[in-house]
């Protein structure tokens, strides 16, 4: 039930693929969604992170570990696209 709630109030099957045209735009919504004060490290909580933008991941300064906005979510280990994932909880939302 969460994962329905992240999605854009005014998202439907009209203008999905204009609110989230690819991959990159449903990331950057993710990330907007779950960090909306600022990222900080799925693990220990530190705000002092390294961004490495050309891999969409973050590591920490303080425990050194890697993540992203998909870590401890369904997507994380998921090999279908987020794309994929968006439309079809679009479709489930919106219906």
């Amino acid at each position: 039930n969460m994962l329905y709630n992240i999605l854009p109030m005014n998202l439907n099957t009209f203008n999905f693929d204009e609110i989230f045209p690819d991959d990159q735009a449903c990331l950057d919504f993710l990330t907007e969604q779950r960090w909306q004060d600022g990222a900080c490290c799925v693990y220990c909580g530190s705000m002092s992170l390294y961004a490495i933008k050309k891999r969409n991941i973050y590591e920490c300064k303080d425990c050194h570990k890697q993540f992203s906005a998909k870590t401890g979510t369904p997507f994380e280990r998921s090999r279908i696209p987020l794309k994929k994932w968006f439309s079809n909880l679009c479709y489930f939302n919106c219906f």
